[in-house]
Parts: structure tokens; C-alpha cells; sequence
């Protein structure tokens, strides 16, 4: 599928399937299933990043701020997907938190 502008795409194999239907990391020559974990958990902060990138991009920084705030993702993740800080995001999704005990 062509990919437009603004998209990226990116492949990752996580598990193999062997000819008998079982389910395996691949492991690399030499390689720790320490170090396997770690190079998966570097994959999928940058999916997390690239993903979120794209989250509702004709928003307004707020907007996004908070609808990643929404998804789950803490506000240093938010800060570095939004390049501001931290405090930046606590500040634009503070109010969250006050709407939803409203709603409850």
C-alpha cells in the first residue's frame, strides 16, 4: 500500500512460529534473552512514539496532550512526543481529572 505524506512505516518481528505451530522470540547468535528484551522494549517505545506522533495531528497541542493523556501514556512520554515539558503537560491535562470526577 502507498504511503502518503506524514506516514511512516516500519516493520518488527517479535515472534517467529516454527514449522510445528510454537511460538518463539527469534534469537539472535550471541545474544541474551536479556538483551532481546531490552532491543523489544526499545521497539515498541519508538512504535509508541511514531504512533502518537500521529494522534489527532491537526489538533491543537492541548487536544493532543490530552487525548494521549486519555490513551495511557504518562506525561514524560507526552512531553517528549509534544517537545515541551513535563509540567507543560500536567498543566494542559490537569483539568482531566476534574471532568471525569464530574462525570462519575
Amino acid at each position: 500500500m502507498p504511503m502518503g505524506a506524514g506516514h511512516v512505516q516500519c516493520s518488527v518481528t517479535i515472534f517467529e512460529t516454527s514449522r510445528y505451530g510454537e511460538s518463539h522470540m527469534p534469537q539472535r547468535q550471541g545474544e541474551s534473552t536479556e538483551g532481546l528484551l531490552r532491543d523489544l522494549i526499545e521497539k515498541v517505545e519508538v512504535l509508541t512514539r511514531v504512533v502518537s506522533i500521529q494522534v489527532a495531528a491537526d489538533k491543537s497541542t492541548t487536544e493532543r496532550a490530552r487525548i494521549l493523556k486519555m490513551a495511557g501514556l504518562d506525561n514524560q512520554t507526552i512531553a517528549d512526543v509534544l517537545n515541551t515539558s513535563p509540567a507543560t503537560v500536567r498543566t494542559l491535562t490537569s483539568n482531566l481529572r476534574g471532568q471525569q470526577r464530574r462525570r462519575a
